[in-house]
């Protein structure tokens, strides 16, 4: 039989008031795992931003997921124009945000290439973040390889950008092999904050072609 004296009840009792206070301190502003949308069919709230998709398509799946039976996918034709989907979220003036979602590249690694940007979600749309996936690669600003990927593998991205000075002064990309663990970050200054940060942008690559994007589990919050 276990005893419980007032110095370990009181313990528990303070872990429990943290464990609740850093859950409460994040607030989920989207979440997306596209379980309730229908095959086939766009995802409520994701438009195209710019650009003109061609023979493009950007629908919901069941053909892959990271988890459950549905993910969103892009499948790349034969446009060799530039276009960008995406999805807007709500706007926050403190705090750190956190974009993340779920990535798997199915075809060629010298076409299977996509950039992501975090946005305002305003006309101008500045951008505070950023990642280009070209030949199953991840170069930072200088062009040095910084992560490789592999087709037919999921792999987590986040991007983390404090909404103003008080709350950071550096935005952060990161990569991660959601199997085997190994991952690699990418910090940059913040020379600019955002005044209506709250869009995602998924953006095709000109010249790069047929192959599909599969992608899950969109989450944004805030600290």
């Amino acid at each position: 039989m276990s005893i419980i004296t007032g110095k370990s009840l009181a313990a528990a009792l303070a872990a429990l008031a943290v464990a609740a206070g850093v859950q409460a301190q994040e607030k989920v502003l989207y979440s997306e795992n596209f379980e309730e949308a229908i095959p086939g069919q766009t995802p409520k709230k994701w438009t195209k931003v710019w650009g003109s998709p061609g023979s493009d398509i950007f629908a919901v799946t069941n053909e892959k997921s990271a988890g459950g039976d549905n993910a969103l996918l892009l499948t790349r034709g034969d446009n060799q124009g530039q276009w960008g989907f995406g999805v807007a979220f709500p706007h926050v003036d403190r705090g750190t945000v956190e974009i993340s979602f779920n990535l798997l590249l199915e075809g060629p690694g010298n076409q299977a290439c996509l950039g992501f940007e975090i946005r305002n979600n305003t006309p101008g749309r500045l951008i505070f973040g950023s990642a280009t996936v070209q030949d199953f690669k991840i170069r930072n600003s200088r062009r040095k390889q910084v992560f490789s990927l592999t087709g037919d593998t999921w792999y987590k991205l986040k991007f983390t950008i404090p909404a103003s000075k008080a709350d950071g002064e550096q935005s952060r990309f990161e990569i991660t092999d959601i199997k085997t663990g190994q991952s690699a970050t990418m910090e940059s200054s913040i020379k600019e904050y955002p005044n209506k940060l709250g869009l995602l942008c998924i953006n095709t690559l000109p010249g790069k072609n047929n192959f599909k994007a599969f992608i899950d589990d969109v989450k944004v919050t805030v600290k």
